[in-house]
Protein backbone atom coordinates (compact mmCIF):
# COMPACT_ATOMS: atom_id res chain seq x y z
CA UNK A 1 0.00 0.00 0.00
CA UNK A 2 1.10 3.43 -0.76
CA UNK A 3 1.85 5.77 2.13
CA UNK A 4 2.63 9.38 1.79
CA UNK A 5 5.50 9.95 5.02
CA UNK A 6 4.49 13.54 4.84
CA UNK A 7 0.82 13.15 4.95
CA UNK A 8 1.71 10.76 7.68
CA UNK A 9 3.75 13.49 9.85
CA UNK A 10 0.84 15.93 8.96
CA UNK A 11 -1.20 13.69 10.72
CA UNK A 12 0.68 12.84 13.76
CA UNK A 13 0.87 16.58 14.13
CA UNK A 14 -2.14 17.60 13.42
CA UNK A 15 -3.37 15.36 16.21
CA UNK A 16 -0.83 16.22 19.20
CA UNK A 17 -2.31 19.78 18.11
CA UNK A 18 -6.29 18.22 19.10
CA UNK A 19 -4.50 16.63 21.80
CA UNK A 20 -3.41 19.66 23.60
CA UNK A 21 -6.56 21.54 22.59
CA UNK A 22 -8.42 18.80 24.70
CA UNK A 23 -6.16 19.25 27.13
CA UNK A 24 -6.72 23.43 27.16
CA UNK A 25 -10.37 22.55 27.38
CA UNK A 26 -10.49 20.89 30.10
CA UNK A 27 -8.08 22.81 32.60
CA UNK A 28 -9.11 26.35 33.82
CA UNK A 29 -7.65 28.33 31.24
CA UNK A 30 -10.00 27.96 28.67
CA UNK A 31 -12.14 30.56 27.88
CA UNK A 32 -14.54 31.51 26.04
CA UNK A 33 -13.10 33.23 22.88
CA UNK A 34 -10.75 29.81 22.46
CA UNK A 35 -13.95 28.24 20.86
CA UNK A 36 -13.24 29.86 17.81
CA UNK A 37 -9.95 28.93 17.45
CA UNK A 38 -10.62 25.84 18.28
CA UNK A 39 -13.42 25.70 15.24
CA UNK A 40 -11.58 27.59 12.86
CA UNK A 41 -8.02 24.59 14.15
CA UNK A 42 -10.42 21.96 12.66
CA UNK A 43 -11.89 23.85 9.77
CA UNK A 44 -7.70 24.13 8.44
CA UNK A 45 -7.19 20.86 8.97
CA UNK A 46 -10.17 20.04 6.74
CA UNK A 47 -9.41 22.45 4.60
CA UNK A 48 -5.11 21.62 4.45
CA UNK A 49 -6.62 17.88 3.63
CA UNK A 50 -8.31 18.51 0.54
CA UNK A 51 -5.27 20.94 -0.69
CA UNK A 52 -3.06 18.30 -0.33
CA UNK A 53 -4.87 15.23 -1.66
CA UNK A 54 -7.62 16.92 -4.04
CA UNK A 55 -10.70 19.19 -3.70
CA UNK A 56 -13.20 15.57 -4.60
CA UNK A 57 -14.00 12.75 -3.27
CA UNK A 58 -11.17 10.97 -4.39
CA UNK A 59 -9.10 12.79 -1.90
CA UNK A 60 -9.98 9.44 0.44
CA UNK A 61 -8.46 7.19 -2.18
CA UNK A 62 -5.51 6.24 -2.90
CA UNK A 63 -4.53 3.97 -6.22
CA UNK A 64 -8.17 2.28 -5.95
CA UNK A 65 -8.75 1.59 -2.38
CA UNK A 66 -9.75 3.67 0.62
CA UNK A 67 -6.94 5.71 2.46
CA UNK A 68 -7.92 5.48 6.09
CA UNK A 69 -5.01 8.17 7.02
CA UNK A 70 -7.63 10.58 5.15
CA UNK A 71 -10.54 8.81 6.41
CA UNK A 72 -8.91 9.57 10.18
Amino acid sequence: MWFSQTLGILFILNGIGFLGGIGLYLTRYWRRGLYLTAAAYALITIIALFAFQGFSVEAFYRQGSLNPIAVA
